[in-house]
């Protein structure tokens, strides 16, 4: 028969508060160690295997990067995620479709290289809109000028008549080099992009390579949505990697408890 005082029996009972106590403390580190893992593995290797990584987004503590929320005694629970809207997409693959009603515009090699970040001064709304401002203001200075030419003098910007012959002839060449320093002239022609639909019915953004009328290049086509593969397997690597470590991690984590405890 086995016999126990009530003293022996409390300070089993403490132990046993103590232990329960410490496993929720150590659970919640060992929940907290594999974020930070899976955190390391997603910036540093898995993102990287399966994207082109032009900027650092996905670099802990940036708007859209891979942060984690941390677990605690009172919720044993830790998350690591984006808000890139566009990680979804990547991780379940599925179709990409135009915001609104509009199509979604696929930029050519000829316009912007795979591993080239699409800056704003190359996008299609950005291009389209220049274009169209740089003929008017083209077309205006040009006017201008001929008005100048015709009355015999131009007007400085204090409203003072000049000679024309102490006139640096500037009007015509309105917006030249601002184009040529964002490398938007294209051979000896004015970049000015333009709609269009072509054989088969192919839609898009083009430009001209001359003066001429043809050959032209596409700088975008339209299509009403674009495939895009499931690439990052984000979840799967992360709950492997997570069941992977858990067991041991935790063992650690009680064992480094239960000697600090008091």
């Amino acid at each position: 028969m086995i016999s126990a005082t009530a003293s022996e029996v409390s300070v089993v009972a403490d132990s046993l508060r103590n232990a329960a106590k410490q496993a929720r403390f150590a659970a919640a580190q060992t929940c907290n160690d594999c974020a930070l893992a899976v955190q390391r593995a997603t910036v540093s290797e898995w993102l990287p295997s399966k994207l082109t990584i032009r900027t650092p987004w996905a670099t802990p503590g940036r708007k859209f990067g891979f942060n984690a929320r941390f677990a605690n005694r009172d919720n044993l629970e830790s998350e690591i995620g984006t808000q890139a809207q566009w990680s979804e997409l990547q991780q379940e693959g599925g179709a990409k479709k135009a915001r609104g009603a509009g199509d979604v515009a696929i930029p050519t090699p000829f316009w912007k290289a795979r591993q080239e970040i699409m800056v704003r001064a190359k996008k299609p709304r950005v291009i389209l809109r220049y274009a169209d401002s740089h003929a008017k203001k083209v077309a205006k200075a040009q006017a201008k000028e001929k008005q100048e030419l015709a009355q015999g003098f131009w007007l400085d910007r204090k409203g003072k008549k000049r000679d024309l012959s102490d006139r640096r002839k500037k009007s015509v060449k309105i917006g030249v080099n601002a184009l040529r320093k964002r490398q938007q002239v294209i051979g000896s022609a004015m970049f000015h992009p333009f709609k269009a639909t072509v054989r088969a019915n192919v839609r898009g953004i083009f430009v001209r390579t001359s003066k001429k009328r043809l050959p032209i290049k596409m700088l975008f086509r339209f299509v009403p949505s674009s495939n895009v593969p499931k690439r990052l397997e984000f979840i799967e690597r992360g709950e492997k990697m997570v069941e992977g470590m858990f067991p041991e991690r935790f063992a650690f984590r009680f064992a480094s408890a239960m000697v600090t405890s008091k």
